[in-house]
């Protein structure tokens, strides 16, 4: 429930004459349930769809989940939610042994490209299936995944993180600087080792 003190953000879909989509932004106040909107883009998986029919998983989801997704584009995809700039990517390529490389170069880029206007800064990077969470002045996170090792992986010697993170941002006094961060981890792996275990 909403508290009447803390108010919070809530993003609407629009559907456009011309068959496009937009979000419309308003803020909640009254004491009422809503539900806590999730932003999505597509990984490499869900574009083999898209190569292949033409079709966007994730798109397409969002259309008929609109009250509880927002599209944010295939790939790359950025937000600005409660004065912090997110952006959500999906790159290509392997990982290093050295973890941070990666997520210091998308945050070295979104420095530099001066994309987020000067806000605080959230960058969050799927594909690789490891959690790690890395603080400069911005915040850059390898996301976890909720895939069970396959066969890829375990050829490359990978082993996934399974589970999600949920993160509490605080923001100095004037709104510029992340000064703190809360993660609490959820980690999922026991519970895929107690089902596989199950299906034996």
């Amino acid at each position: 429930k909403v508290d009447p003190k803390r108010p919070i953000t809530v993003t609407e879909m629009i559907n456009n004459d011309d068959g496009t989509i937009s979000y419309q932004t308003k803020t909640e106040k009254n004491q009422k349930e809503v539900w806590l909107q999730t932003d999505i883009i597509e990984g490499n998986h869900d574009e083999w769809s898209w190569k292949l029919i033409g079709h966007h998983i994730a798109r397409a989801l969002a259309i008929r989940l609109a009250p509880y997704m927002r599209y944010l584009g295939p790939m790359v995809g950025s937000v600005v939610v409660d004065g912090i700039f997110h952006k959500l990517i999906h790159p290509e390529g392997g990982l290093s042994s050295t973890l941070s490389n990666i997520v210091e170069k998308h945050l070295k880029y979104v420095r530099e490209s001066e994309e987020s206007e000067g806000l605080p800064t959230i960058v969050r990077l799927g594909h690789y299936h490891i959690e790690l969470i890395l603080y400069d002045e911005r915040v850059g996170e390898l996301v976890a995944c909720i895939k069970a090792p396959d066969q890829f992986l375990q050829t490359h010697a990978l082993l996934p993180s399974i589970g999600m993170s949920i993160m509490e941002v605080y923001l100095d006094k004037e709104g510029k600087k992340i000064t703190r961060i809360i993660s609490e981890y959820r980690d999922y792996y026991p519970l895929y080792l107690k089902l596989k275990k199950e299906q034996v």
